[in-house]
């Protein structure tokens, strides 16, 4: 049915053939993976059902999912009662279910100050 697919992965493959490349992105970060947006929708399907590997590189925007964490675990007697996301749980992976979008929402409608405190916690 499709080729280089294992025998036992092709229904599981067609399943994921309904989805647009958004929501294979969406599903393959949700499952952990350090995938890009611009991944094609073969290599992101291949990805999701454990037939291929995902790039080695890091994610451009985990390192600013992990400074705000580091940030907001920091201030946190301070914000606590203000946070009404994922962050509020206060681990240090709270970001990583967000979307790219999301995550440069938080940096930038918290002002210029909160954005430069941020950046400080980004390794």
């Amino acid at each position: 049915m499709y080729s280089s697919v294992s025998p036992d992965n092709e229904a599981v493959y067609g399943l994921f053939t309904r989805c647009n490349n958004t929501e294979l992105y969406q599903i393959a970060r949700l499952n952990g993976h350090a995938v890009t947006p611009n991944l094609t929708k073969d290599y992101l399907i291949r990805i999701i059902i454990g037939e291929a590997e995902p790039p080695p590189d890091e994610h451009p925007v985990d390192p600013w999912r992990l400074a705000i964490m580091r940030f907001l675990i920091e201030h946190r007697r301070v914000l606590e009662t203000q946070i009404t996301c994922p962050a509020k749980s206060f681990q240090e992976d709270a970001c990583s279910g967000c979307l790219d979008a999301q995550v440069f929402c938080c940096l930038t409608n918290n002002g210029p100050d909160n954005y430069r405190m941020i950046s400080q916690f980004k390794k």
